[in-house]
């Protein structure tokens, strides 16, 4: 039995079409330092999630509280491109022990500030996160009398 080279120019389509069918975009994860592929979301599909529109003067702004996280997705161009995502959490202790030992149990460590640093005062550093090598801007800040703790990813462009 011989196989002719069309066959195979055919199996082969077939093949790639079944494979290509099958693959399964990144799921979205509310999980700290999850960040998405761009080309995956829009906000159409945050909205399926749970996330619901909070703004859309300059650029399009999703937030979903998740437990004791809010997470805020920020698009440019009507919804097309992401732009940030935001993660905020209440801190529940002024001790800048619980941010070392927070950015730990989460496979990051802090770039800067280094050395001491105190959370009486608003305070900006950056963290690294280790398994995906990716750097995200912290703010520590107080509002409304407490304490909390903003973690943000800005997408390249």
């Amino acid at each position: 039995m011989t196989i002719k080279l069309s066959d195979l120019l055919l199996l082969s389509i077939g093949i790639s079409m079944l494979t290509a069918c099958s693959v399964r975009k990144d799921d979205y994860s509310d999980s700290l330092f999850s960040v998405e592929r761009t080309y995956d979301f829009n906000y159409r599909s945050l909205l399926k999630e749970g996330f619901e529109r909070v703004s859309e003067v300059d650029i399009l702004v999703l937030e979903k509280l998740n437990a004791d996280t809010t997470i805020t997705m920020s698009f440019e161009e009507d919804g097309k491109i992401l732009y940030s995502k935001n993660w905020r959490f209440l801190i529940p202790s002024s001790e800048k022990e619980w941010i070392d030992s927070f950015f730990q149990s989460n496979g990051a460590f802090l770039m800067s500030p280094v050395g001491k640093y105190d959370l009486s005062d608003d305070l900006f550093f950056t963290v690294k996160e280790v398994k995906q090598n990716r750097l995200f801007l912290c703010n520590v800040l107080f509002e409304a009398g407490n304490l909390y703790l903003d973690v943000v990813y800005y997408y390249p462009r």
